[in-house]
């Protein structure tokens, strides 16, 4: 079971990682976290075909981007996506595949990423494009305990993708412009503030005092024009169209401090 502590350290360890690195980095420990044959990155838009893959794989399969494109669309996680995409809770491949899953569609995902897939979305910025990374086995399912170790490691790997992929997303005519404002530390503060932590939590995954943590969403209230936590998280979800599993479903020790 991973704990709370084991979080942090994975979100200083990763926080510390230059740009060019972090995927690999990540992809070594969420296989450390949660054993896998494969750790798979995609950045990908079904709208237009445009897909980035990035994998570390035990196993040595090489599926292309073009590969994945004409196998994923129709398997039961991108059509889980698509259908609530505003939910970033884990999905594992078995809880999804129904009897009025395309069968076909199953085996040429499973056999282009992996038998037995768990899937952590990290991005939605529309329904039919996004980022995730995909974790599979071909011998063993992911088990219950490892999909709620999944979602307690979830909001870092959020947290990390905001941070590397800080582009624009998109976003209400004027909340970009406000948004536009805060520093990257303000954003990560606020991203984390929207989940539901304390100021004593979101100090304590990004190594910096609580007194920090309080300077900083006071400069982010300031720049967005709000003044308390709902109202904030209102403009990010209106922003991100997103949704995270509550903190008392993933951080437990965390959330409550």
């Amino acid at each position: 079971m991973i704990t709370a502590a084991t979080v942090l350290q994975l979100s200083r360890q990763l926080l510390e990682v230059p740009p060019a690195g972090y995927l690999e980095a990540a992809a070594d420990c969420i296989h450390e976290l949660i054993p896998s044959d494969d750790v798979v990155w995609i950045q990908g838009n079904w709208r237009d075909d445009s897909f980035t893959v990035w994998r570390r794989s035990l196993r040595g399969r090489d599926a292309s981007a073009e590969q994945i494109l004409r196998c994923g669309y129709q398997s039961p996680v991108v059509q889980s996506c698509i259908q609530t995409p505003v939910d970033l809770s884990p999905r594992r491949l078995s809880d999804l595949s129904a009897p009025d899953h395309n069968a076909a569609a199953v085996r040429q995902a499973q056999q282009c990423i992996g038998r037995e897939q768990l899937c952590l979305m990290v991005n939605v910025y529309s329904p039919i494009a996004g980022r995730c990374w995909v974790i599979t086995r071909d011998d063993t399912d992911f088990s219950d305990r490892e999909m709620a170790d999944a979602e307690q490691i979830l909001p870092v790997l959020y947290l990390l993708d905001h941070f590397h992929h800080p582009g624009p997303t998109p976003t209400p005519a004027g909340l970009s412009v406000r948004r536009a404002g805060l520093t990257t530390r303000e954003g990560q503060v606020v991203d984390l503030l929207t989940t539901g932590m304390t100021a004593a939590a979101i100090g304590r995954i990004l190594g910096i005092s609580e007194r920090t943590v309080s300077k900083h969403v006071q400069n982010a209230y300031d720049k967005l024009g709000v003044h308390d936590r709902l109202l904030v998280a209102a403009d990010r979800r209106s922003a991100d169209h997103l949704r995270i599993p509550p903190p008392r479903e993933r951080v437990p020790d965390l959330a409550g401090t």
